[in-house]
Protein backbone atom coordinates (compact mmCIF):
# COMPACT_ATOMS: atom_id res chain seq x y z
CA UNK A 1 0.00 0.00 0.00
CA UNK A 2 1.24 3.65 -1.16
CA UNK A 3 2.57 4.59 2.61
CA UNK A 4 0.39 8.20 1.67
CA UNK A 5 -2.85 6.81 0.81
CA UNK A 6 -2.53 5.09 3.95
CA UNK A 7 -2.51 7.95 6.09
CA UNK A 8 -5.23 9.33 4.31
CA UNK A 9 -7.53 6.25 4.10
CA UNK A 10 -8.11 6.68 7.96
CA UNK A 11 -11.76 7.06 8.47
CA UNK A 12 -13.33 9.99 10.52
CA UNK A 13 -14.38 7.64 14.28
CA UNK A 14 -14.62 9.78 16.60
CA UNK A 15 -18.24 9.49 16.44
CA UNK A 16 -17.18 5.59 17.78
CA UNK A 17 -16.89 7.33 20.98
CA UNK A 18 -20.09 7.26 23.04
CA UNK A 19 -20.41 10.79 24.47
CA UNK A 20 -19.34 12.46 21.80
CA UNK A 21 -21.92 10.99 19.06
CA UNK A 22 -23.71 15.15 18.67
CA UNK A 23 -19.78 16.19 18.36
CA UNK A 24 -18.61 17.21 14.96
CA UNK A 25 -14.75 17.22 13.44
CA UNK A 26 -13.63 21.10 13.53
CA UNK A 27 -10.36 20.40 11.03
CA UNK A 28 -7.79 17.27 11.10
CA UNK A 29 -5.05 16.26 9.36
CA UNK A 30 -3.47 13.18 8.00
CA UNK A 31 0.19 12.36 9.47
CA UNK A 32 2.50 10.27 11.26
CA UNK A 33 3.40 9.35 14.96
CA UNK A 34 6.55 6.73 15.23
CA UNK A 35 6.42 6.17 11.34
CA UNK A 36 2.62 4.76 12.19
CA UNK A 37 -0.28 6.33 9.89
CA UNK A 38 -2.76 8.45 11.93
CA UNK A 39 -5.33 10.70 11.50
CA UNK A 40 -5.45 13.14 13.61
CA UNK A 41 -9.43 15.37 14.73
CA UNK A 42 -10.29 18.00 16.22
CA UNK A 43 -13.71 18.75 17.33
CA UNK A 44 -15.88 20.07 19.71
CA UNK A 45 -19.60 18.94 21.33
CA UNK A 46 -21.50 21.31 24.19
CA UNK A 47 -18.14 23.48 25.60
CA UNK A 48 -15.81 20.22 25.50
CA UNK A 49 -13.12 20.38 22.89
CA UNK A 50 -11.20 17.22 22.43
CA UNK A 51 -8.15 15.68 19.69
CA UNK A 52 -9.10 12.42 18.64
CA UNK A 53 -5.83 9.99 17.24
CA UNK A 54 -7.32 7.26 14.70
CA UNK A 55 -4.60 4.34 14.23
CA UNK A 56 -4.95 0.75 12.76
CA UNK A 57 -5.55 -1.41 15.11
CA UNK A 58 -2.85 -3.93 13.15
CA UNK A 59 -0.11 -0.94 13.05
CA UNK A 60 -0.30 -0.29 16.63
CA UNK A 61 -1.39 -4.12 18.30
CA UNK A 62 2.25 -4.12 19.92
CA UNK A 63 1.83 -0.54 22.11
CA UNK A 64 0.06 -0.44 25.83
CA UNK A 65 -2.71 2.24 26.20
CA UNK A 66 -0.49 4.26 28.33
CA UNK A 67 2.18 4.49 25.28
CA UNK A 68 -0.92 4.88 22.84
CA UNK A 69 -1.94 7.95 25.12
CA UNK A 70 1.79 8.85 25.59
CA UNK A 71 2.04 8.89 22.01
CA UNK A 72 -0.98 10.59 20.73
CA UNK A 73 -1.09 13.69 23.68
CA UNK A 74 2.33 13.91 23.35
CA UNK A 75 1.72 17.82 23.17
CA UNK A 76 -0.88 17.94 26.11
CA UNK A 77 -0.74 19.23 29.20
CA UNK A 78 -3.08 17.20 31.48
CA UNK A 79 -3.49 13.67 30.03
CA UNK A 80 -5.48 12.54 32.96
CA UNK A 81 -8.60 12.73 30.26
CA UNK A 82 -7.10 10.74 27.36
CA UNK A 83 -9.02 7.29 26.93
CA UNK A 84 -8.15 4.67 24.30
CA UNK A 85 -11.15 3.27 22.35
CA UNK A 86 -10.72 0.22 20.37
CA UNK A 87 -13.71 -0.10 17.64
CA UNK A 88 -14.11 -2.46 14.60
CA UNK A 89 -9.89 -2.50 13.01
CA UNK A 90 -8.83 0.87 14.31
CA UNK A 91 -7.49 2.02 17.77
CA UNK A 92 -8.92 5.71 18.89
CA UNK A 93 -7.02 7.61 21.83
CA UNK A 94 -9.42 10.47 22.73
CA UNK A 95 -8.38 13.28 24.85
CA UNK A 96 -11.23 15.88 25.43
CA UNK A 97 -10.99 19.04 27.75
CA UNK A 98 -13.26 22.14 28.60
CA UNK A 99 -12.22 25.46 27.70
Amino acid sequence: MNPTSAVQDLPTLFHALPVHRDAHVRRFRHTRINEIPVRIEWWCSDGVYGETAVFRAEDVQSYSEAALIAMATQHADDRRMATVVRDNGYVLVNHSFRI
